[in-house]
């Protein structure tokens, strides 16, 4: 089983995304089984050209018999229309006449269903429109009174989620794994390489089910890799923004048979960071040796405390599709010499950021500052007073009684 997830698809990288996605179905032309969990576009960049691009990948591989899954995550609706709307129903009045076999199948998913697939247990559990029926009792007793709409929306996800879980569980011995694969936020905690920190107002999910020994949780959205108790976080197949810098994406594949996962990086419109130093001149096998500990590092990010991931090697590195951001406090003339016209020639992009000032100059600057407005706070009193005995110095005292009334003594 392949899993691909956050493509968000614009016009710019969408001739390259289908290319890279084409090329590894094929490497990978044995998995039956593909699973799109994802957004499919980009809010901020819709582009109905691009999206059919990808339909048409989608068609290609089910005429090469591949049972193709296709989830709804956040950014898939325009109001309360799925982007796929259309082919979804087209599929919907096909039904079997279009179906050959369990091999050759396409399917839209926009609500929580489980399916088994080779042999696995799987709650598919996307960001959709939630059902509104009434509930009299829930765990999340706190969050139903809540008025913020999000926590409402995390009162109902987590009521549903608790509520097919225990379905499950009804059904299945207590040795089996339900694979969970969704599109939210965890709330209350901060995980590996995370600053952020999300609550039931992002909205998000009960960190509790991280707890759960009989579940084990598969999600994306955060764009940020790592694994932590029964949770894998696979973040996006591209890079949407510069903020994913220093980072290698992946695409998986899930082998249900021996329950292990094998990562293959992607190299989509990458971004990588440089702290220059000083006296360093950089090569092309200098920028190869930085992207490599990115990739070492990445690795490390993922516990093998529930998840057994194996990793395959770096493709070819192709400078031409990388923007590099030089980060320095140094002279313009200065970083020609360090990062040569030749090597900036090889790049997609090269940019120049200044670099943070240390600390305790900031703390020198910053105290500075406080002594000289310390000063002229104390002295605006009685410039104010001098001003007002010049310009009204017949009425000057009802100016300065009417300053006492508002709680200004001068």
């Amino acid at each position: 089983m392949l899993l691909i997830w956050d493509i968000h698809i614009t016009t710019r990288i969408a001739d390259r995304l289908i290319q890279d996605l084409e090329s590894f179905f094929e490497w990978q032309k044995d998995e039956k089984h593909l699973v799109f969990l994802w957004d499919f576009v980009y809010h901020f960049n819709y582009d109905r050209k691009s999206l059919m691009k990808f339909y048409e990948l989608c068609l290609r591989l089910v005429a090469a018999w591949k049972h193709i899954y296709l989830l709804a995550w956040n950014h898939d609706r325009i109001q309360t229309h799925f982007v796929y709307e259309e082919a979804k129903k087209s599929f919907e009045v096909l039904g079997n006449a279009f179906s050959q076999g369990e091999l050759w199948k396409i399917e839209f998913i926009t609500e929580p269903c489980f399916k088994e697939i080779e042999g696995e247990n799987i709650l598919f559990f996307p960001y959709t429109l939630l059902p509104q029926e009434e509930i009299t009792w829930s765990t999340y007793q706190e969050l139903i009174d809540s008025s913020h709409a999000k926590e409402q929306v995390s009162w109902r996800a987590n009521h549903l989620l608790q509520k097919l879980i225990y379905e499950w569980k009804q059904e299945f011995w207590e040795d089996e794994i339900l694979t969970i694969m969704h599109h939210w936020y965890t709330v209350n905690t901060p995980f590996p390489g995370q600053f952020a920190r999300f609550s039931y107002k992002s909205p998000g999910l009960d960190d509790g089910f991280m707890d759960m020994s009989n579940i084990r949780m598969i999600s994306w959205h955060l764009h940020k890799p790592f694994s932590h108790k029964n949770y894998l976080c696979c973040w996006s197949v591209r890079y949407t923004s510069p903020l994913e810098v220093q980072q290698i994406k992946f695409l998986f594949r899930f082998d249900t048979k021996t329950n292990t996962f094998h990562a293959f990086p992607v190299l989509v419109n990458p971004y990588l960071r440089l702290e220059i130093q000083e006296g360093v001149v950089y090569t092309k096998e200098l920028l190869f040796d930085s992207i490599r500990e990115i990739f070492t590092a990445q690795c490390l990010a993922f516990s093998a405390e529930f998840f057994d991931i194996s990793y395959e090697d770096l493709p070819d590195i192709r400078l031409v599709d990388r923007t590099v951001t030089l980060v320095s406090n140094l002279p313009y003339h200065e970083l020609e010499d360090i990062f040569p016209l030749e090597l900036r020639a090889l790049c997609k992009e090269v940019k120049v950021k200044q670099s943070k000032q240390h600390i305790t100059a900031l703390t020198e600057l910053l105290d500075t500052w406080s002594k000289e407005l310390d000063t002229r706070i104390s002295d605006w009193k009685s410039l104010l007073k001098q001003y007002i005995d010049q310009k009204y110095w017949n009425i000057s005292d009802q100016y300065i009684k009417e300053l006492h009334d508002l709680w200004v003594d001068l």
